[in-house]
């Protein structure tokens, strides 16, 4: 008797285990292969840049599909930003999707373009008027650093409206009240935080076409 209980215990494990290796072996399946993916709140604009990001998708099983993921996906597309998403069975997801804002707008010989996180280049498509604006020939490496200052350092868009780099690679930045600092190096832009208290204690200086900054400290006056 306790032989033939021993039996059916183990007939009835087997038949577990083989069901649960088929669900497994089903749910990892192309059936759950993505095949469509519709995404909500994207300017159409957008939709031939987007191409790349949703072939990324399409193929992978919705069922193991996670959030991390699809936003690991997006990290080419720093102008967009991830809300939420559906999944729906068995083959479909709809992303929704946020439009970031700009750091700045980028002029140089290529065109117009919106600056993003890390010195991410996008081609300006909206009509609104320009968040900041970034002029001349900037390298990679200076746009990165660039989008790194401007993310950290609030104060630059409430006091200043322009920067620009010249031929002679002198940066140039334009206040709101018509002041124009001039300096070398671009992480001294940090160092401008001040720069409105110092006006203000010196009023004189708004009269003056250009300063160049050298230090904290130190500015040369030009009339």
């Amino acid at each position: 008797m306790g032989m033939t209980k021993s039996k059916h215990n183990y007939f009835k494990q087997t038949l577990t285990l083989i069901f649960c290796i088929f669900c497994l072996a089903f749910v990892k399946s192309s059936f759950f292969d993505i095949k469509e993916v519709e995404i909500q709140n994207l300017n159409p604009s957008l939709e031939k840049e987007v191409k790349h990001f949703v072939n990324k998708l399409k193929g992978k099983n919705l069922v193991f599909l996670k959030f991390n993921q699809i936003k690991e996906y997006l990290k080419e597309y720093p102008n967009l930003e991830l809300k939420n998403y559906n999944k729906i069975l068995p083959n479909k997801i709809i992303l929704k999707l946020n439009t970031v804002e700009e750091l700045g707008t980028y002029y140089c010989k290529k065109g117009f373009f919106d600056l993003y996180e890390e010195g991410f280049l996008f081609s300006r498509y909206k009509k609104e008027d320009e968040k900041f604006i970034i002029e001349g020939d900037l390298s990679k490496d200076e746009l990165r650093e660039l989008s790194k200052i401007l993310k950290e350092n609030n104060f630059l868009y409430e006091n200043f409206i322009a920067l620009k780099l010249d031929e002679e690679k002198n940066w140039k930045l334009f206040s709101k009240d018509g002041v124009c600092i001039k300096f070398f190096d671009l992480n001294d832009v940090k160092n401008l935080k001040n720069l409105k208290d110092i006006l203000i204690k010196c009023p004189e200086l708004y009269s003056k076409k250009e300063l160049t900054f050298f230090n904290k400290n130190l500015f040369l006056v030009t009339n």
